[in-house]
């Protein structure tokens, strides 16, 4: 990966000047990445296969344990999501310093915190409303049976978390939304964008993705899951920063495993 300025000014200046700074349509996630696209796909392929590899080499050898999903989470799993996103977070510290890029670069700064915070509740509260009236629609669309269905996955995701000491939930919804949004978000995104060398196709597949990796809560919740994401890609590309999606990710987190502990019983 090359780099072109003047003598008087570091790579990193430039980079974090134009992926932070500035907005317009024409300044796409690639064109302030600045990789190929065999570059970008070399570092999705490492950074998912050294995430992932193992817990796939699980399913193919043994098959899917469903029963995990139906039942409180043990200790070795908190820890095993904890493990995988303080990888992640040395993976792609490990990237960004190879390329002599800013964490920035994948939404990473404290830049106008205070309108992210704002854009965060004010988005958070509109896809509440969605929620609901994606809810509302439901219960007139569907028959009693798929009813029963959305109930019933929703129960058994719900008591994958009962279990957890409310002390833990703050800080493990903050943990969950920083690890996936930079996943998911900040770099995945930026590095699709390299290879369609387009920000919407990138966000569309980052969240299809994101969503399918939730196929255990069912197809309604999948769907769900899609939108939101969308929602939280969009925040980025039109923002560069992963403040909002991160806060907005850890509330609706929160929301829902605080049910899970005092609703399900």
């Amino acid at each position: 990966m090359s780099y072109s300025y003047d003598s008087d000014d570091s790579p990193i200046e430039k980079f974090d000047e134009a992926s932070v700074s500035s907005h317009s349509s024409h300044n796409t996630l690639a064109k302030s990445v600045g990789l190929s696209p065999s570059e970008a796909l070399f570092e999705i392929i490492c950074v998912f296969s050294v995430l992932y590899l193992l817990p796939v080499l699980k399913i193919l050898a043994v098959g899917v344990d469903m029963s995990k999903y139906s039942r409180p989470l043990g200790a070795d799993e908190y820890m095993s999501l904890l493990s995988q996103g303080l990888l992640a977070t040395l993976i792609i510290g490990f990237i960004l310093h190879k390329n002599r890029q800013p964490a920035s670069s994948i939404g990473l700064h404290l830049k106008d915190i205070g309108g992210e915070i704002a854009i965060a509740i004010i988005v958070l509260l509109g896809i509440f409303a969605a929620v609901w009236i994606a809810g509302l629609i439901a219960s007139f669309t569907f028959d009693v049976n798929h009813l029963k269905e959305i109930n019933q996955n929703n129960v058994k995701v719900a008591k994958m978390f009962s279990d957890m000491p409310v002390w833990l939930i703050p800080p493990f919804c903050l943990f969950i939304g920083y690890y996936e949004e930079l996943i998911f978000r900040g770099f995945f995104i930026s590095r699709l964008s390299c290879i369609f060398r387009n920000d919407w196709v990138a966000m569309v597949i980052a969240a299809a993705v994101f969503a399918s990796a939730h196929f255990y809560q069912g197809v309604f919740k999948v769907i769900l899951i899609f939108g939101l994401a969308c929602v939280l890609g969009t925040l980025f590309v039109l923002r560069r920063s992963l403040i909002a999606p991160m806060i907005i990710h850890s509330l609706f987190d929160f929301t829902f495993m605080m049910m899970a502990k005092f609703a399900v019983k």
